[in-house]
């Protein structure tokens, strides 16, 4: 039986969270997989979380990290 809770009498399914592996992240940040390897081990990049031995990304996390970042008008 699954574990369901009740909220002003409507039952509430939790979200299941998508995890994106290296290389579908990065393709939605336009980047080559092995700069996600680098930003792990060097730090700035966006969260993520070990399965196992395999880093993942959250995709809620991983939107959120994009809007973090600064929107330039120029490269002045």
């Amino acid at each position: 039986m699954q574990n369901k809770s009740v909220i002003n009498g409507e039952t509430s399914i939790p979200t299941i969270p998508q995890f994106l592996t290296q290389k579908e992240a990065a393709k939605i940040l336009c980047k080559q997989p092995r700069w996600l390897e680098r930003k792990r081990w060097e730090g700035g990049g966006p969260t993520f979380r070990y399965i196992g031995r395999t880093p993942v990304y959250e995709l809620k996390e991983l939107l959120a990290w994009i809007d973090e970042q600064p929107v330039l008008k120029n490269t002045a």
